[in-house]
């Protein structure tokens, strides 16, 4: 699966004296500094903030907790462009593999959450929250989509073994505060890609998925649904410089995204704002309907 050697080597930008004095003169700007010991030394600047040397506390089960990085988010030098490679490593209509995958990368540099990490000899920061049915969706992995709607826990199986097959994370099952969480953490491979210059052009092909055309019904679904989305990204203009429309256009507009659309005497196509989502709210206050 994986085209290139995930060891580090000598050529590595990332392993550049310049790249490394540069990152160091970032830290000895701040109050909070990392203690540059050897060992950090020899590990790609990733590793500087994804890992640690201590830990505060270190249960029975492996769990420990660690310091919080010194290192703001926007201050980790990623390639250009990263969260548009993100968005190719992880397809789904929807946008929940693309957040799913964006909060593991975050996580990984700023969670208090770690293990210990035979191979470096060092604590890893982890990503750890709740997701099966039952626990708190508030803070758990199937609700990260903003707005307020977990996706099932059926979706986030999918996305996570997706995710993992295409060798992009680790995932593991521990107990956490008394209670059973996933931890998630980006490989190296994914870790080389978002911070090493040079290295998606070298495997970018290997998760490219070739587009099928649709065909027969499906082809009258995806003609539906761009017709759809095109008329809901206009709609929802109006309050900001969209077209005038009359209260009948209005709601004409809301009647065709809201409910569903025969495909067939016996089949009916899904509403494109169903009620209740937030597309539903969104659409209904940008056509003006309380006033129309």
């Amino acid at each position: 699966m994986q085209s290139i050697a995930i060891a580090e080597t000598k050529a590595s930008y990332l392993n550049s004296p310049k790249a490394k004095a540069a990152f160091k003169a970032y830290l000895n700007k701040g109050s909070a500094t990392v203690a540059l010991d050897d060992d950090l030394l020899t590990l790609p600047i990733w590793q500087w903030t994804s890992t640690t040397k201590t830990a505060s506390h270190e249960s029975d089960t492996g769990a420990a907790i660690l310091p919080k990085s010194p290192v703001p988010d926007d201050a980790l030098d990623r390639v250009s462009g990263w969260k548009t490679i993100l968005r190719r490593l992880a397809p789904d209509k929807r946008g929940y593999a693309f957040r799913l995958l964006r909060d593991v990368v975050f996580q990984h540099h700023h969670s208090t959450n770690g293990r210990w990490n035979d191979a470096l000899g060092r604590f890893e920061r982890w990503g750890v929250r709740p997701a099966y049915v039952g626990w708190p969706d508030h803070d758990g992995w199937r609700n990260i989509m903003g707005d307020g709607e977990a996706v099932s826990e059926a979706h986030f199986r999918r996305v996570k073994a997706d995710l993992r097959r295409r060798g992009l994370i680790e995932d593991e099952v521990h107990l956490w505060d008394g209670q059973t969480h996933v931890w998630i953490k980006p490989t190296p491979l994914l870790s080389r890609i978002l911070f090493e210059p040079g290295i998606w052009p070298t495997v970018q092909a290997q998760f490219t998925t070739p587009k099928k055309k649709p065909r027969g019904l499906s082809a009258r679904h995806a003609e539906i649904d761009a017709e759809q989305a095109a008329l809901y990204k206009d709609a929802i203009t109006i309050k900001t410089g969209g077209p005038v429309l009359s209260s009948d256009e209005r709601w004409a507009i809301w009647h065709r995204l809201t409910k569903p659309t025969p495909m067939s005497k016996r089949h009916n196509k899904t509403p494109f704002a169903p009620k209740g989502s937030s597309r539903y709210k969104l659409l209904y206050e940008r056509l003006g309907l309380q006033w129309a």
